[in-house]
C-alpha cells in the first residue's frame, strides 16, 4: 500500500482506495471492469445501505417505516445489480425489407472481406457481411459480440416444436399433390426452404420438385412425415459450434469462412447442424468492443406484421437493451414502427416504459438519394443530404408528439454515410441508461440520509400521519379493480382479424403456438394493456392525493424538506409497484387461458375446418374463437379473479405496509 501510495499517480491512488473501502453489503464480481463513476456510485450504494441496517436494528425503529425502508432497500440493491452488470444489447427492429440488417453491417464494421493483420491489427472491407437482400433474406436471428476468437454458435430449435412444422409442410404437400384449393402455406418459403435442404427435399436446378413428387407418391401422411424425418437424420445434427481457428479447411479469409458458414446456415446446407433459433457470431472486432461494457448486437427478424412477438415484447421491457428502430425514410416513421411505439406504451406503467426510459431510439435510413429528393416547403429540393435529414427530422418529431422529448432520431445511409459517428451515439444510448441509474443510487443514498437523520422530526411523524390517512383512503375507493368494458378476448379476436391467413393457420394447426403469432402470448398482452388502462386512473388519483400534500403551503420550509422528499418516495415506489403488477397481469393471462384453451382439440378442429372453404377464413376462424370464449364464460371469470388477487397481493397489501401504527 505504501508502495501505491508513494507512486502517486491517479491510477495508484484509485487501488488504494479500492482496497481501504471494501464493498459490505454490495457483491461486485466485475468490479475490475467497471468505470470510475460505477465504482463511486456503488461505494455510495453500500454506504446506504449499511445506514439502513444499522437504522432498523435500533430500539426506536418504528413498524410503519417498514414499507419505506424496504423500498429505499430494494431500489438500491437493484441499481447496484444493474451497474455490476456490463452487458448490454442492442436491439434492430424494424419491418421487413427497410435495410436494417444492411446498416447492421455498415455501423460496425462487418462489411466482409475482412481479415485480422497481425501487423496492425485492423480490417479491410469490401462486402456485407450477414445475409442481405430484398426482404426475408434470413430465416433466423442473428447475433454478434465481441470475442478473442471468430466463432459461430447456433441455438437451436427444439426438436418438437422442428417436428411440428415438419409435419404441417407435409400436409399441406400431400394436400396440394391431391389438388386441394385454397391451400394455405404453413410458413414463407425461405422458412420452408431451410427444413426442406435439410431433407434434401428442394427443387433441383431444372425445377423438379423432390418434396412434390415424394408426395405424390406417398398415401398417407403418416409416410410421407415419416420419410422426410428420416430424411433430416436428427440425431446426427449435434453440433452447435464452429470455430475458423478449427474448421476453415479450405484457406479462407475470416470474412469469407463467416460469409459461407452463415449462408449454409441460413439454407441449411450444414449435415451436422441443428435448425437454428438464432445464430451468434463471435469477432475479434474493435467495433463490437468498448470500455467497462459487454454488448451485443440483436439484429431481429423483420416485422411482417404487429409487433406483439415474445422477442419484441421481452426488448421493450429489458432495462438493459437499447432498442434501434429502423424505418424508411420517404413514410418514417412507418406504420410498424408506431405500432413499437405504441406498444411500448402500453406495456409501461405511470412514467415507467421503454419510451420515457430512454430505451428507444428511431434509425432512419435513407436509399438511392432518397434525403436529396425530399421537397422543402418552397418546392425547391435540398442542397445536401443534411438539409434533408433536417426537414425529414422534423416531420418524424411532429408524428412522435410528446414522445419525441425521450426518444432520438437519429439517419444513417449506408452507402455514404460515416458509420463511426453514429455507433458512437448508439454506443452512448448504453451510457445514458447506466448514467440514469447512477442518478438513482446518488437520490436513494440522499433519501437515506435524510430518512435516518430526521426520523424523530415532528414535521416528519405529522407527514407520515397525514400520507397514511391519504392511502386508507386510497385503498377504501381503490382495493378492486374497475370491471373491464369489454371482454379481454374481443382483442384478441380483432388481433387475429388483421392477422395474416398464414400466421393464422399456423396459430391454429399447432394449438395456440404459431411461428408468427403465439395466442396466449397475445392474450397476455391484451390484458396488460387492458388492465393498465383500467387502473391508471386509480393510479392519478393516488398521485394526486399525494401532491396535495406537496402543495400544502406547509411544505415549503425548509425543515419540511426530508418530509417531502418521503412523500416523492412514496409517488416513486407506487410507480414501481404498479409495473411490477402490470408485468405479472400479462404472466396471470397466459397461464390462465394456455392449461384450459390448448387441450380443446374440438376447438383447434373447428378453427382448422374453415380452410378450403372460400373468402373469409380469417372471419370464420375469429368466429370460432369468439363463440369458444362466449361458451366457456369461467375462463373471462377466473382470469378476473386472478387479476385481482395479483393487483391485491402487489400493490394493495404493499400500500397496508404504509398503515403501521405511527
Amino acid at each position: 500500500m505504501s508502495l501505491l501510495n508513494a507512486i502517486g499517480t491517479e491510477h495508484s491512488l484509485r487501488l488504494i482506495r479500492d482496497v481501504d473501502q471494501p464493498l459490505v453489503h454490495v457483491n461486485a464480481p466485475t468490479w475490475l471492469e467497471l468505470s470510475e463513476e460505477d465504482k463511486d456510485a456503488l461505494r455510495k450504494a453500500d454506504g446506504a445501505l449499511a445506514l439502513l441496517v444499522e437504522f432498523r436494528s435500533r430500539e426506536s425503529f418504528r413498524s410503519i417505516m417498514e414499507s419505506h425502508v424496504d423500498f429505499l432497500r430494494d431500489r438500491l440493491l437493484s441499481s447496484a445489480a444493474y451497474l455490476m452488470n456490463t452487458d448490454h444489447t442492442i436491439n434492430f427492429i424494424g419491418p421487413i425489407g427497410v435495410g436494417k440488417t444492411t446498416a447492421t453491417n455498415a455501423i460496425f464494421n462487418l462489411t466482409a472481406e475482412f481479415k485480422t493483420s497481425r501487423r496492425k491489427g485492423g480490417f479491410k472491407t469490401i462486402q456485407g457481411l450477414l445475409p442481405t437482400g430484398p426482404g426475408r433474406t434470413t430465416a433466423f436471428e442473428y447475433r454478434l459480440a465481441h470475442g478473442p476468437d471468430t466463432m459461430i454458435r447456433v441455438d437451436r430449435v427444439p426438436e418438437a416444436d422442428l417436428l411440428r412444422e415438419v409435419r404441417n409442410i407435409c400436409e399441406y404437400y400431400l394436400e396440394r399433390s391431391r389438388n386441394g384449393e385454397n391451400l394455405i402455406r404453413p410458413m414463407s418459403e425461405e422458412e420452408e426452404k431451410v427444413l426442406r435442404n435439410m431433407a434434401d427435399l428442394s427443387e433441383d436446378r431444372e425445377g423438379n420438385d423432390r418434396l412434390a413428387l415424394l408426395a405424390k407418391s406417398t398415401t398417407t401422411l403418416d409416410d410421407l412425415f415419416f420419410q422426410f424425418r428420416q430424411r433430416l437424420n436428427l440425431p446426427n445434427r449435434t453440433r452447435i459450434e464452429l470455430s475458423f481457428a478449427r474448421d476453415n479447411d479450405e484457406g479462407l479469409t475470416e470474412g469469407e469462412w463467416i460469409r459461407k458458414r452463415c449462408r449454409q446456415l441460413n439454407y441449411g446446407l450444414l449435415s451436422e447442424f441443428p435448425l437454428p433459433q438464432s445464430i451468434t457470431i463471435f469477432l475479434p472486432n474493435p467495433s463490437l468492443k468498448a470500455d467497462h461494457i459487454h454488448f451485443m448486437i440483436n439484429d431481429t427478424r423483420g416485422l411482417s406484421e404487429g409487433p406483439i412477438r415474445r422477442d419484441i415484447t421481452s426488448a421493450l421491457d429489458d432495462a438493459r437493451a437499447v432498442n434501434v428502430l429502423c424505418t424508411r425514410f420517404f413514410d418514417a416513421p412507418t406504420e410498424k414502427i408506431q405500432q413499437v411505439i405504441e406498444l411500448a406504451r402500453t406495456l409501461g406503467g405511470v412514467d415507467a416504459s421503454a419510451i420515457v426510459g430512454r430505451r428507444l431510439t428511431m434509425l432512419v435510413l435513407p436509399q438511392h438519394d432518397e434525403a436529396l429528393k425530399l421537397p422543402l416547403a418552397d418546392g425547391e429540393l435540398p442542397t445536401d443530404r443534411n438539409q434533408g435529414y433536417e426537414v425529414r427530422g422534423r416531420q418524424v418529431k411532429k408524428v412522435l408528439g410528446g414522445d419525441a422529448e425521450y426518444i432520438d432520431v437519429l439517419f444513417f445511409d449506408a452507402e455514404t454515410d460515416l458509420a463511426d459517428d453514429l455507433r458512437l451515439k448508439l454506443l452512448s444510448q448504453i451510457g445514458i441508461l447506466r448514467g440514469m441509474v447512477r442518478a438513482e443510487i446518488l437520490k436513494r443514498s440522499d433519501d437515506v440520509a435524510d430518512l435516518i437523520g430526521n426520523q424523530e422530526a415532528a414535521q416528519f411523524r405529522e407527514t407520515q400521519r397525514k400520507v397514511r390517512e391519504k392511502i386508507e383512503g386510497f385503498i377504501e375507493r381503490h382495493d378492486q379493480i374497475p370491471r373491464p368494458l369489454k371482454p379481454i378476448y374481443l382483442k384478441l379476436v380483432k388481433g387475429l382479424e388483421g392477422a395474416h391467413a398464414s400466421s393464422v393457420w399456423s396459430a391454429t394447426k399447432n394449438e395456440g403456438y404459431g411461428r408468427s403469432i403465439d395466442i396466449y402470448e397475445h392474450f397476455g398482452v391484451y390484458a396488460r394493456q387492458d388492465v393498465r388502462a383500467r387502473t391508471l386512473r386509480a393510479m392519478s388519483g393516488f398521485e394526486e392525493l399525494l401532491n396535495e400534500l406537496l402543495g400544502h403551503p406547509d411544505m415549503k420550509g425548509a425543515d419540511m424538506r426530508r418530509s417531502r422528499k418521503y412523500i416523492a418516495d412514496v409517488l416513486e415506489a407506487a410507480k414501481h409497484k404498479h409495473l411490477e403488477f402490470l408485468k405479472q397481469t400479462q404472466t396471470v393471462a397466459e397461464s390462465t387461458l394456455q392449461p384450459l384453451l390448448q387441450p380443446e382439440h374440438s376447438f383447434w378442429q373447428a378453427c382448422i375446418s374453415q380452410r378450403g372453404l372460400g373468402a373469409g377464413y380469417r372471419g370464420r376462424v375469429t368466429a370460432v374463437v369468439e363463440k369458444w370464449f362466449d361458451d366457456n364464460p369461467e375462463v373471462t371469470k377466473k382470469l378476473e379473479r386472478r387479476i385481482q388477487n395479483a393487483w391485491n397481493e402487489t400493490f394493495i397489501e404493499w400500500l397496508k405496509g404504509y398503515l403501521e401504527s405511527v
